[in-house]
């Protein structure tokens, strides 16, 4: 017998003020625009048992994905290597990694008292999510999301369409009880001056189909490789040749900022929450049978990729070496936000240390990924896969920055700079999920 449950926790800090995520230099929330949640789907084939959390924050670190695992599994016998927790990647959210405001890389400001509230309810989210299990059944379908609601930041002009991952869960007699919605757009269509705490469009996303559905239909966001995506801001009729980079870039505190409201934001939360119900109509669902979950942990090294000998590659390695110097110098004094960050020494080398983890449910494959890995990576690695129904969760139980092939490493950008840890990240742990999947054929 194969039994589901879902479960929605709020949340909302109960702190009047709280450090917000995602851009620098850090804002402080002044209210509440919408409360937001830790919502979870449990799956069981009667022998393996599997736990999937999505939670409306920024990020959250391995060390912290961790402990809530061990408290998890304590409660509910579930594996702690069978829980997969990942971020939205919420840049209008609580501040849950403390790296995005300068002083984080040099003191300690990190809010534990907040962190830890979050925490209880992620925990409680995975335990009611069990409890509420019931006999049913699952589908997956995949279908390209035709509509321009994100773009690509780097590089506009690319095709900027991406598959909306539908999962649906029946009860026996045949009725949906619920959707989980995966794809690939950085939670960012609020201005950096955004002060409310809000669930973005993933939050609107939810809510879309629950008010469809008369609320018997449960809802649940996970985000796709975005590290290069954002959200088309610009109206749906505005001509897409004209959407360039530089347009995009001159105008990141001026025209594209001000489109970012709560009505554009509503606009493509919306719009995904009814093209998911539209695909959840084709979907044929079955008890679940198979399950299976590989993990591994890896070493991803802190070193640098060459280019050539040209005095831009060289400026470019002597800033990394300077970067490497800096972080692994605040670590060996453990004086700031870094110590979070699951850095390792080995033989004299430094790595931070991560988790790979993939979940076949039936013929479904869920790839975490613990970074924010750029579109080509993801699609690439989609199309590696020996399994047709495969997408990725990025942001899977940690954060380690962003995730690019070698090409844009050497093409820049900031994605490139402090929110890269390691050059090399981005196709070192591709190779590495390659390897994982390697188990499934």
């Amino acid at each position: 017998m194969s039994y589901i449950g879902f479960s929605e926790v709020k949340f909302t800090p109960n702190i009047e003020s709280v450090p917000m995520g995602g851009y620098a230099p850090t804002r402080y929330s002044t209210g509440v625009h919408d409360d937001l949640y830790a919502r979870a789907i449990y799956f069981s084939n009667g022998t393996e048992e599997i736990i999937i959390i999505s939670v409306e924050v920024v990020c959250i670190f391995y060390k912290f994905v961790q402990r809530m695992r061990r408290k998890i599994s304590k409660q509910t016998g579930v594996k702690p290597k069978n829980i997969l927790i990942s971020a939205h990647h919420n840049h209008s959210g609580p501040d849950t990694l403390g790296l995005f405001d300068i002083k984080g890389f040099f003191t300690p400001t990190f809010n534990l008292e907040m962190m830890t509230q979050i925490e209880l309810k992620i925990v409680r989210s995975a335990i009611l999510a069990k409890k509420n299990a019931e006999p049913g059944k699952i589908g997956l379908e995949k279908q390209q999301f035709e509509k321009r609601v994100m773009l690509n930041r780097r590089d506009p002009q690319k095709d900027t369409k991406f598959d909306l991952s539908v999962l649906r869960v029946n009860s026996d007699n045949g009725e949906m009880r619920g959707l989980l919605t995966n794809y690939a757009c950085h939670a960012t269509t609020l201005p950096r001056d955004n002060t409310l705490l809000t669930g973005e469009f993933p939050g609107y996303l939810v809510r879309r189909i629950k008010q469809l559905t008369n609320n018997k239909v449960f809802s649940m966001y996970t985000n796709g490789p975005c590290g290069d995506l954002n959200p088309n801001l610009y109206p749906e009729n505005e001509p897409f040749h004209l959407i360039t980079k530089e347009r995009i870039s001159k105008s990141s505190y001026g025209e594209f900022n001000r489109l970012g409201n709560y009505k554009t934001t509503m606009r493509i939360g919306y719009s995904l929450g009814e093209g998911a119900l539209e695909i959840a109509k084709m979907i044929k669902c079955s008890k679940i049978d198979d399950i299976k979950v590989v993990s591994e942990i890896i070493n991803v090294p802190l070193k640098d990729m060459m280019e050539d000998n040209s005095r831009k590659s060289i400026m470019r390695h002597i800033s990394f070496k300077f970067k490497k110097l800096l972080i692994t110098t605040l670590l060996n004094y453990n004086r700031s936000n870094m110590s979070y960050v699951s850095f390792i020494k080995i033989g004299g080398n430094w790595y931070f240390q991560t988790e790979l983890q993939a979940i076949k449910i039936n013929d479904i494959l869920i790839l975490s990924i613990p970074g924010e890995l750029f579109v080509d990576l993801g699609k690439k690695l989609i199309s590696k896969s020996p399994i047709k129904k495969t997408f990725i969760i990025e942001l899977g139980n940690d954060w380690i920055g962003y995730l690019y092939p070698p090409e844009e490493y050497f093409i820049g950008g900031y994605e490139t700079g402090i929110v890269s840890f390691s050059p090399v990240a981005g196709i070192y742990v591709y190779n590495q999920m390659l390897n994982l999947l390697n188990q499934f054929k």
